[in-house]
């Protein structure tokens, strides 16, 4: 397949070919579209336009319009009201706002107001002064601008990241830059030598997605799949139809895939795993390397730096072609700024020769890192701790996650690499919580793991791993809070912001309850929150004679046990169960948010419990609520085996005789 010049895609004299599919779209209907937004856009004398699209070809549509008329396309982060608002608030602000939000384009389309549209699509009375459109309804009837190669210096890209804090920023991009990226990468692993799919479950509204989800395959002739697909499932029913495809996925991702793919049909069209937002676990690499013959290529850069280096398994990062990394004094970092200047203690260029100078000390050495997809002239200097070696670096955690507790400094990445070698623990998050003068654990366990804390409670779980860091760490550094989970809440860019982090330590009073269509493949993978009508099986017990005036409802729902529930303290300490007088207000809530907000508990007869409900347990909750007799039955089962059930009352008893 030839290859088309970033800036050569609304060029009517390259070549046409299919750019993406779920529906189909050329190149050539591509560019057509883009120049009737970039008419429709030029027209209202629009200069900076947000832009949120799940929809990752109308995203190619928004982004070329924007460069056509020299705009600068602001890639949100969520399509929620306040989002919309800070960005239209800052100094730049915003002219209007594009989406694919279907609340949104259903209202558009209809000519409502945006401040109309409701749900997730909503934009509050705060919101009024920015007008929210759907791509159609907005290009229908403008006059197109004329095709031709773009300018690489005009326009741009503002990409919004959250890192680590939480703390929203905005990082410009120039379309020279992002044009060179990909050329890098192209250079590389030659994707415009060979057809595929690229799917993947990371959003392209992000530095890693918009080159790998996005540009890349449209300069390489490669077939953009439209949609986001953030479940191991989704991600595998949309690879199958094709003959070759590559994933483009994060780390949180590639370690919820199991065991339930089909590795077989997989194996047999994957050719390449890209993952990048966080370390992936060398056992996962390895997994996959063996069950799917298809080791993943891991990315290393940022939002600021765009792709640098990358890596397959446990081996140093190799810098990108055209990158230049190297390493320098961490002290000296600190007092320049990180803005350079400092004395390089070595560096590595794409030929994997690794020049030493003079002034090198046994400090930590920070990262640096030069590239053409940079600013002219910028050198990046990270706050990643390096060894470099012949042919590129070996990351040694974060300088900027030290903290000091009681005058003594204490590396995070330190304390969590410690935790990791137990053989309980499959990853660690430490830190210091707002307030708190002492440090917190969020583990996620592996199976050994969750069978020691099921038969010997949390109390000697969190024992044995302060006891097995003592020997290495300071006595500051073993955690005082502990929590249990079986994954990180990592998001969609394999990050854990400093709130979600905070979030996670609360231990949970409730069940997690399991998405209709998970619940249904068995997926391990639960988010939490409220869902409806979920696909658990209610058994005969419930299905009694109805009530007379046919008012009966019905709910299932599909749960998993928390590892960590708070009830289990005191139920028991070497055995956790959960009690059943919980199991009776998951009842009881569930009946209140999806049933009647009315609802009274009056009292419980006809109680049985049956059989242990334990931490890590996936069980099926069964409702059914005769409103005329004032009775709630509930019964919760593993599997075949029932766990408990009962009658609530939600009347008083002389009314529900």
């Amino acid at each position: 397949m030839a290859w088309i010049s970033l800036h050569a895609l609304l060029d009517t004299a390259s070549v046409n070919r299919l750019v993406a599919y779920g529906p189909d779209l050329d190149r050539a209907t591509l560019a057509q579209r883009s120049l009737a937004l970039a008419g429709a856009l030029q027209a209202r004398g629009v200069r900076r336009v947000g832009l949120w699209f799940d929809d990752a070809a109308q995203l190619a549509v928004a982004l070329l319009a924007c460069w056509r008329i020299g705009a600068t396309a602001v890639l949100a982060p969520d399509n929620r009201a306040a989002t919309r608002l800070a960005l239209a608030r800052l100094d730049a602000g915003l002219d209007l706002w594009l989406t694919d939000d279907e609340g949104a384009v259903a209202l558009a389309m209809a000519g409502a107001p945006a401040a109309a549209v409701p749900a997730a699509g909503a934009v509050s009375e705060a919101d009024r002064g920015l007008a929210v459109h759907a791509i159609g309804p907005l290009m229908a009837g403008a006059a197109p601008l004329s095709g031709g190669p773009l300018d690489l210096d005009v326009g741009a890209v503002v990409l919004c990241t959250s890192g680590s804090s939480g703390q929203p920023k905005q990082i410009s991009k120039r379309w020279r830059q992002l044009a060179a990226e990909i050329e890098a990468l192209e250079a590389l692993w030659h994707w415009s030598e060979t057809p595929a799919c690229v799917l993947g479950s990371v959003s392209a509204q992000h530095m890693y997605g918009l080159p790998f989800r996005l540009l890349w395959p449209l300069c390489s002739g490669r077939v953009v799949a439209r949609r986001q697909l953030v479940y191991p499932e989704a991600l595998q029913h949309a690879s199958l139809p094709h003959a070759d495809f590559v994933w483009i996925a994060s780390p949180a991702l590639l370690k919820r895939l199991g065991t339930s793919l089909d590795h077989a049909a997989l194996r047999a069209g994957l050719r390449q795993i890209v993952s990048s937002g966080g370390p992936l676990p060398v056992d996962v690499s390895d997994m996959l390397a063996r069950d799917l013959a298809c080791r993943p290529c891991e990315i290393y850069g940022s939002s600021e730096t765009g792709a640098v280096a990358w890596r397959q398994g446990d081996t140093a990062w190799q810098p990108l072609p055209g990158a230049e990394v190297g390493a320098r004094d961490h002290a000296e970092t600190a007092e320049t700024g990180g803005k350079g200047g400092a004395t390089d203690t070595a560096a590595v260029g794409t030929t994997g020769n690794v020049a030493a100078h003079s002034g090198g000390t046994a400090s930590p050495a920070a990262l640096w890192i030069r590239s053409p997809w940079l600013q002219a002239g910028e050198t990046f200097q990270s706050n990643d701790a390096v060894r470099l070696t012949a042919h590129g670096f070996v990351l040694l955690g974060r300088m900027d996650r030290i903290v000091k507790i009681e005058e003594k400094r204490i590396a995070l990445p330190a304390v969590e690499q410690a935790l990791a070698t137990h053989p309980c623990v499959h990853e660690a998050r430490v830190d210091l919580v707002t307030g708190e003068a002492r440090l917190s654990a969020l583990i996620a366990l592996t199976p050994q793991g969750v069978h020691t804390l099921r038969n010997g409670g949390r109390a000697a779980l969190a024992q044995a791993l302060r006891t097995h860091i003592a020997p290495t760490q300071e006595a500051l550094a073993v955690p005082r809070h502990w929590r249990f989970v079986r994954e990180l809440p990592w998001n969609a860019q394999g990050k854990l912001p400093r709130g979600d982090f905070e979030a996670a330590l609360q231990r949970p009073r409730w069940p997690q309850e399991i998405e209709a269509d998970r619940a249904e493949s068995g997926a391990g993978v639960n988010k939490p929150g409220p869902s409806q009508d979920q696909a658990a099986p209610a058994s005969a017990a419930m299905h009694a004679a109805p009530a007379t005036d046919g008012s009966i409802q019905l709910r299932n729902y599909a749960l998993d046990v928390p590892l960590d529930l708070r009830q289990f303290d005191g139920h028991f300490a070497a055995t956790p169960v959960v009690p059943g007088v919980a199991q009776i207000d998951w009842a009881m809530n569930l009946a209140r948010r999806d049933l009647s907000a009315e609802l009274r508990f009056h009292g419980a007869d006809a109680l049985k419990f049956q059989r242990l409900m334990r931490p890590g347990d996936r069980v099926a909750l069964a409702l059914r609520w005769e409103p005329a007799r004032g009775r709630l039955y509930f019964e919760f089962r593993a599997g075949d085996q029932a766990c408990s059930s009962g009658r609530i009352l939600t009347q008083a008893r002389h009314d529900a005789a």
